[in-house]
C-alpha cells in the first residue's frame, strides 16, 4: 500500500522510515509509529490510550509486525 505525501498522519520520512504521528487520549498524549519503508515493520512508541484507532492506524500504514 502506497502512502500519499498528504497523509495526515506522516510527520517524517526519508528513503528508510517513516514516522506517523497521532494524538489520543484525554490527555492529549502523542503516539508515533516508526516504521521500515522496505520491510513494514514498525515500533509503536508511547502508546497509552484508544488502542483500537491505534492498531486502525498501523493496518491502514500496511505495518506486517
Amino acid at each position: 500500500m502506497a502512502l500519499l505525501d498528504s497523509d495526515p498522519t506522516l510527520h517524517w520520512r526519508n528513503a528508510n522510515v517513516d514516522v506517523h504521528k497521532v494524538v489520543v487520549g484525554p490527555f492529549d498524549n502523542n503516539v508515533f509509529v516508526v516504521r521500515c519503508r522496505r520491510s513494514g515493520d514498525a515500533v509503536l512508541i508511547d502508546a497509552a490510550n484508544e488502542h483500537e484507532q491505534l492498531l486502525q492506524l498501523c493496518k491502514r500504514l500496511g505495518v506486517k509486525r
